[in-house]
């Protein structure tokens, strides 16, 4: 064997090693999932309590002021009130049904 050839197969065996190793390496320090058996059933966000259709209206004829004002629930309405919330501010999103929607079964 010419030493070119000796050098294909010793690069050729090297590349293979590698590959195994970094196979074996991918799958084995991997973490392993959780059953639910294992983990907590404790959610680590709080139930969200939202009030009842009444007593939004009472508190927005208490005359209580909100930063923003924002009229309309779409994916717009809807994002801007998020994004706002978490920036801390004061929000209120208005939004009416159309006669269709408030006539469906």
């Amino acid at each position: 064997m010419s030493f070119t050839s000796r050098l294909k197969v010793l690069a050729g065996s090297l590349a293979a090693c590698g590959s195994l190793y970094a196979g074996v390496r991918y799958f084995s320090d991997r973490p392993q999932p959780l059953s639910a058996a294992e983990g907590s059933n404790e959610s680590p966000v709080p139930p969200l309590t939202i009030p009842t259709r009444s007593e939004q209206m009472a508190r927005l004829r208490v005359g209580e002021e909100f930063d923003i004002l924002i009229i309309g629930g779409g994916a717009t309405g809807c994002g801007i009130a998020l994004d706002s919330v978490l920036r801390g501010i004061l929000v209120h999103v208005a939004v009416t049904l159309k006669a269709k929607e408030l006539c469906k079964k």
